[in-house]
């Protein structure tokens, strides 16, 4: 389970985050089938895959949300050199 968690924190991380939902999905999945719901290793995966679906819904429907942080440093970017 640990190695499933750290796989989606580094997808999450890596900006994938449909995949990065599943492996926090089947990490949960697991933990909570060996470990039981009120374990911490549990309920610390609950939380972060919780934070990531926030993260998820917050992005923008414009299919470019995943890519946002790239865009506005390149547009930074190009304003900086017109000075």
């Amino acid at each position: 389970m640990y190695t499933r968690h750290a796989l989606a924190r580094v997808l999450g991380q890596r900006g994938d985050l449909a995949a990065a939902k599943a492996e926090y999905r089947a990490a949960l999945d697991g933990q909570t089938r060996l470990l039981g719901e009120e374990h911490p290793h549990t309920r610390s995966t609950s939380r972060t895959l919780g934070d990531l679906l926030r993260r998820i819904e917050s992005q923008p429907a414009t299919g470019i949300g995943e890519r946002r942080p790239v865009l506005v440093a390149l547009q930074r970017r190009r304003q900086s050199r017109r000075v």
